[in-house]
């Protein structure tokens, strides 16, 4: 059962839901009004594209919008480091990537924009590659009328340009173990983890079992 959006937005601790919160209070009970922030900036952990809409950061970013809140999704920036021994199903993966990334920057409907940023090869290095991204997120954003954002990352890896986005607060989507995902750097993604707890003002956790386990 999934929380409903007004409720996670306007306290720090939900009842229906297991978070770890770090403040008291992340906004108002109206939406916009007297809130901090006039938009959300969603690291997505999947692309909207072509994954199943089921997702929790998907199905929370389409209740937001209803809100009457802007939101601007940002597919995912991804985890893993491909293979060529994945053979067809990397194949498959590069593909629909190629057709995400054509798509750029699309409103989906009113207040419901979804991004699929270009990421730059890793031999221009990794400070070049961030500020790339944070330029087009924040453009994107700025065009969606977000310029004070809630930034909710369910990706890791976003926490490298969650400050140049200038949050006015931050949601971590704790949706799995990130850091035992095959093919992904365990030590670099267990360090973005560790960043995210210290930093959020929310931690949303997906499984209580994983919950249990980390606030112990």
């Amino acid at each position: 059962m999934f929380e409903n959006p007004k409720l996670l937005l306007a306290r720090a601790d939900p009842p229906n839901m297991n978070s770890h919160p770090r403040t008291s209070n992340l906004a108002s009970e109206s939406p916009i009004g007297s809130s901090p922030f006039d938009g959300v900036i969603c690291f997505g952990g999947v692309d909207w594209w072509y994954h199943n809409r089921g997702h929790y950061d998907l199905q929370m970013m389409r209740e937001i919008s209803n809100m009457g809140i802007p939101v601007l999704y940002v597919n995912s920036i991804g985890m893993r480091v491909p293979k060529i021994t994945e053979g067809a199903v990397l194949l498959q993966r590069i593909g629909r990537k190629i057709s995400s990334l054509k798509r750029g920057v699309v409103e989906v409907r009113q207040g419901f924009v979804v991004q699929s940023p270009l990421m730059l090869p890793a031999k221009f290095g990794r400070k070049t590659l961030e500020r790339f991204l944070s330029y087009q997120v924040r453009r994107a954003a700025a065009n969606a009328g977000i310029t004070k954002p809630l930034v909710w990352i369910a990706c890791p890896p976003a926490v490298e340009v969650l400050e140049s986005m200038s949050p006015v607060a931050l949601v971590y989507q704790r949706t799995d173990r990130f850091e035992e995902y095959p093919n992904v750097d365990r030590e670099q993604i267990a360090g973005y983890d560790r960043r995210l707890k210290a930093l959020a003002d929310i931690t949303l956790y997906c499984s209580s079992l994983l919950y249990d386990e980390e606030a112990g």
